[in-house]
């Protein structure tokens, strides 16, 4: 019924978008993932090893059907090696900027290896929660439809305020409190809790909702949850003195 609404970087040179010649920021992409693909296709061809099922090697298999040249595979590569980095790493410094606050939540995983798990998972929780890397979600409707009584006109712009969402006090009191706890019982992982029935009850909506929910959702939550817990286990981090972190 929808589809991803037209970002405004679609409609900017990429000279605005990088402040590079758009010639070099293409060519770079071509030589680095464009590379791991023309690899891959020798090491398959050759048969020297097993060549492990991976985004490239679907990608080889299926170059004729779906009639891919060489520029949409290093594009189709890159888009999914490095959509995330950066959402990722922006997760990572808000961890690094609260931890050091409230140090009480960094030394509970310290007793025992079963409470780091717990507090690992309602960390990663936590954090996908509150540092958003989108606030705002931009879906399109492809067709005139009626959902919950609300009537949608086809080429409707539909707004997912994920922010709105993750601080609404009737769903947790005191939304805007760093509290991990709130997730210490709750097992699943985020890609788990996108497929519970009721989407109220996910953990938060930080990679989306629906057919166009995040592909990555499940290398991201691991990528996430291995750095909180190496974290954990092998830091204290504390305020410097007399600089305090400014949240706001």
């Amino acid at each position: 019924m929808t589809q991803t609404a037209h970002n405004g970087q679609e409609r900017l040179p990429p000279t605005l978008l990088t402040g590079q010649e758009p010639d070099r920021v293409l060519l770079a992409h071509f030589e680095t993932y464009g590379g791991i693909i023309k690899d891959t296709e020798r090491e398959m061809k050759e048969g020297k090893k097993v060549v492990l099922d991976c985004l490239a090697k679907t990608m080889v298999e299926m170059r004729d059907k779906e009639d891919l040249d060489d520029p949409d595979m290093a594009i189709l590569a890159s888009t999914f090696m490095i959509g995330g980095a950066e959402t990722t790493a922006a997760i990572m410094q808000w961890f690094s900027a609260l931890i050091p606050v409230y140090p009480e939540i960094q030394n509970q995983p310290r007793k025992n290896s079963i409470l780091l798990l717990d507090v690992t998972i309602s960390l990663v929780s936590k954090m996908n929660k509150i540092c958003l890397t989108a606030m705002l979600s931009l879906k399109r409707s492809r067709e005139f439809t009626i959902h919950s009584g609300w009537y949608i006109p086809k080429e409707t712009v539909v707004v997912l305020n994920t922010w709105t969402m993750h601080y609404d006090p009737t769903r947790h009191s005191n939304p805007e409190t760093f509290d991990p706890d709130r997730y210490i019982n709750d097992p699943l992982t985020s890609a788990e809790s996108a497929n519970v029935a009721n989407p109220m009850e996910r953990d938060h909506w930080m990679f989306g909702a629906g057919r166009r929910i995040c592909p990555g959702m499940l290398v991201a939550g691991r990528e996430i949850w291995l750095s909180i817990s190496r974290m954990l286990w092998a830091f204290d981090m504390y305020e410097i003195p007399d600089e305090p972190i400014d949240l706001k």
